[in-house]
């Protein structure tokens, strides 16, 4: 027979527990939650000796220090950026 002050570490703990997790998924994923996302699509290039797309972008005009190496493939969605922000 378990004492009472045993049930009452077992639901500290229970609770403990729970809101770790509960943070643990707020941490990470909240901060995906606000990142903003573009999705680009083209028309594919019908040139048989294309090699892939290369997207490049930043923040100012002539300085793209960000980019993908995306392959033959269109569209392509670019992830993580700041809403609000102009690129």
């Amino acid at each position: 027979m378990s004492s009472a002050s045993d049930k009452t570490w077992e639901l500290t703990l229970t609770i403990a527990i729970s809101a770790f997790v509960l943070l643990s998924i707020l941490v990470f994923t909240f901060p995906n939650a606000l990142a903003a996302k573009l999705t680009l699509a083209w028309d594919a290039n019908t040139e048989s000796d294309l090699a892939g797309y290369r997207l490049y972008y930043g923040t100012s005009t002539r300085n793209y220090p960000n980019n993908f190496d995306i392959g033959n493939v269109t569209p392509h969605t670019v992830p993580n950026l700041v809403d609000g922000q102009t690129y």
